[in-house]
């Protein structure tokens, strides 16, 4: 039996041997397209990661020099540009010394402002000058100046080179004052300043880079000429064009108004420049950076002289700066690639080492998902794999031993099972009759409880209405004794009214009988007014016979003649005050009349307002007594609807008694049915439990009948 059990595994062991070379024989190549294959992987892995390193390591190595580069190019433009600036401060110094030298000649400042343009003064004054300019040519580098110009307020011009003329013989003043520069050193008031190259007013055909400055007098700081130094612009030019700074590298000298003062290119002098970085170098004194230009990325440097604002530009295309960096880069993506393919071959070979044990597993893992339980692993190089192979193996065996025992546990299980679920079954049915009893019980219970709750808010309801009834009661009250108050305040103010209107109308009386005894005194006024007019017209008589007896008289009456006529004009004046005090006393009568009048039309008011008051008083008097049965009316009302109120407390009492025991049922039984119902759960539960361990009882039989060991 021993024998017979030995050779079956060794015939097992040969088969699963057979197996394995099968598996060896897959080849590499295979492996590395399987998608998802660990050969594949790790190969791809080591590439990414030599990938990766040798990118970063690109990249950096050209950040670097492309660093050091543009760094090493800055350095050296700058000097190139310094160089330059040098250069053109040395020119603006000597010619800023020279227009200096002319400023401060005060004795050809005083000839100038002095000179009369009527004689000949001014012809001798233009030779004089003539000769000072050549003087100082001749002192002066010729070799930078050109020429100097001296265009006087006087009438005339001077220049170094004997091309003097007299401003009234040609148009060329009115052109050289028309023209912008003269201008612009006009406002500038003795300040020098630098013209782009230009053609010249005064030689046609001739142009210039001139430095304009207004010579002024020093007392009366009157403008008396316009000093106009010429430069050729070769001598700008000859030292950018000499300076080289990569193969299609330009340099320009640009003024603060954006004109080219000298260029590689002669032809631009003079002219706009049209680049569009200016505007935002134009406030910095220096500095560098890349932009685009007609499409094309630059690399620009520039440096600014103090003493004119110039710019000095040096302008290259990115690419000629960038050039070595990017020949070094080009070299570390080759090494990078072959790098990349020896990387490739050599994580062929070190991962084809592990993934062979691997794979020898994977075909025993098969068998094992297929139910065969009767293979073993063989013995690898590699410690670890050999170490897996054991413990698998081991595994394999307690995987046996585990099903053997399985088997049987399936089998009892079965046998109980059936026992369950008998039992559960039964206990489903009986807690279904429950749950059916106790939700007939829950629901009579809970309409009870809805009933007695709707008595409940009925009650509460009368209770609010029967509470809102007694507040509304409480307020007529209060307001019936703010009324009864109110009444015999009313009552004293009446009172008061009638006693009032009596003394008025008693008043009243007085003053008409006054008014009557007043008209009375004025018609004795004028009864007197009229005895004092007929005693003046008597006077006036007396006077007028008098005077006749005094014109008889002759001399000796003369002074009695102008005693008459002084007594017979006092007449006239008494008898004209008279007739003054017998119109203003008419008035007064006229006016007591109205006010009799109006006395008479008062004292019937008043006899009217007399009989109202006391019609008033007798209508408060009916009022209030109504007002007290009413007050007496709504103090019953209250006493009853406070009976009323303390049965209804009784009654909302024992509602609420009822609600409250009703609801407590209601709760209890809807527990009890909660309860009930939860344990119906619980038993349908286990009866599912039951159907189903008996299910998965037979199935587990079932798989482990087809595992074989």
């Amino acid at each position: 039996m021993r024998a017979k059990k030995k050779n079956t595994l060794k015939r097992q062991r040969d088969k699963g041997s057979i197996k394995l070379q099968e598996i060896n024989k897959i080849s590499i190549k295979k492996q590395l397209f399987t998608r998802n294959g660990l050969l594949r992987k790790l190969v791809v892995t080591f590439s990414l990661v030599i990938l990766l390193s040798l990118t970063v390591l690109t990249v950096g190595n050209f950040i670097i020099t492309k660093n050091t580069v543009t760094e090493d190019f800055k350095n050296l433009t700058n000097q190139i540009l310094n160089q330059n600036k040098n250069y053109a401060s040395v020119i603006n110094e000597t010619i800023e010394q020279t227009s200096m030298q002319i400023v401060a000649n005060n004795e050809l400042g005083e000839k100038i402002s002095t000179v009369n343009k009527e004689d000949y003064s001014t012809a001798f004054l233009a030779l004089d000058t003539n000769k000072m300019l050549v003087n100082l040519m001749g002192i002066n580098n010729t070799k930078i100046i050109k020429n100097i110009y001296l265009h006087t307020f006087s009438g005339f011009s001077s220049s170094s080179d004997n091309n003097s003329f007299m401003h009234d013989q040609n148009d060329t003043w009115k052109k050289i004052n028309e023209s912008d520069w003269f201008k612009k050193a006009m406002e500038a008031e003795g300040r020098g300043l630098w013209v782009p190259k230009h053609e010249s007013l005064i030689n046609a055909g001739e142009k210039s880079v001139s430095y304009v400055r207004l010579l002024k007098s020093s007392v009366s700081l009157k403008p008396l000429a316009m000093i106009e130094i010429n430069v050729d612009p070769t001598l700008l030019s000859k030292s950018v064009k000499d300076t080289n700074i990569g193969k299609n590298g330009e340099v320009y000298i640009v003024d603060k108004d954006g004109y080219i003062i000298a260029s590689k290119n002669e032809e631009k002098s003079g002219e706009k420049f049209s680049a569009n970085y200016l505007s935002d170098i134009e406030g910095k004194p220096s500095g560098s950076n890349t932009y685009v230009e007609n499409g094309k990325n630059v690399y620009v440097v520039y440096t600014t002289m103090e003493e004119t604002g110039w710019k000095f530009i040096a302008e290259v295309p990115s690419n000629e700066v960038y050039s070595s960096a990017k020949n070094i880069t080009i070299i570390s993506l080759i090494v990078m690639v072959v790098c990349i393919i020896i990387s490739i071959f050599v994580s062929i070979f070190t991962t084809g080492q592990i993934t062979k044990p691997i794979y020898d597993i994977i075909f025993i893992t098969k068998k094992l998902s297929s139910g065969d339980f009767d293979v073993k692993t063989e013995k690898y190089s590699i410690a670890e794999m050999n170490l897996l192979s054991e413990n698998f193996n081991n595994m394999v065996d307690k995987l046996k031993d585990a099903l053997s025992k399985t088997r049987s546990l399936a089998q009892e299980t079965y046998s109980s099972s059936d026992n369950l679920l008998a039992l559960s079954q039964s206990m489903f049915e009986k807690s279904s009759d429950i749950v059916k009893s106790v939700e007939e019980i829950s629901e009579g219970s809970t309409r009870q409880a809805e009933d007695t709750m709707n008595c409940a808010e009925v009650s509460n309801k009368l209770n609010n209405e029967i509470n809102n009834t007694i507040s509304r009661l409480r307020e007529v009250d209060d307001s019936k004794e703010e009324a009864l108050s109110a009444l015999n305040d009313s009552d004293k103010v009446i009172n008061g009214l009638s006693e009032a209107s009596y003394q008025n109308s008693h008043s009243m009386e007085k003053v008409s009988s006054t008014v009557e005894r007043l008209s009375e005194k004025t018609n004795n006024i004028l009864e007197i007014i009229s005895k004092i007019n007929d005693i003046t017209n008597q006077t006036n008589l007396l006077a007028l016979n008098a005077s006749i007896e005094a014109a008889r008289a002759g001399e000796a009456g003369k002074g009695f003649s102008v005693v008459a006529n002084e007594i017979r004009k006092l007449a006239e004046q008494s008898q004209e005050a008279a007739q003054d005090i017998k119109t203003i006393i008419s008035d007064v009568n006229n006016s007591i009349k109205e006010s009799l009048d109006i006395s008479e039309g008062a004292k019937e008011t008043f006899s009217k307002e007399l009989d109202e008051v006391a019609k008033t008083i007798k209508t408060f008097v009916t009022l209030k007594n109504s007002i007290e049965m009413v007050s007496s009316s709504v103090e019953k009302a209250i006493r009853s609807i406070e009976v009323m109120a303390e049965d209804k407390n009784q009654l909302v009492e024992a509602i609420g008694s009822i609600a409250a025991v009703s609801q407590q049922n209601t709760a209890v039984t809807q527990e009890v049915n909660a309860v009930i119902q939860d344990e119906a759960e619980e038993n349908k539960k286990i009866n599912e439990l039951s159907e189903n361990l008996n299910l998965k009882a037979q199935e587990l039989q079932e798989v482990i009948s087809t595992f074989k060991f």
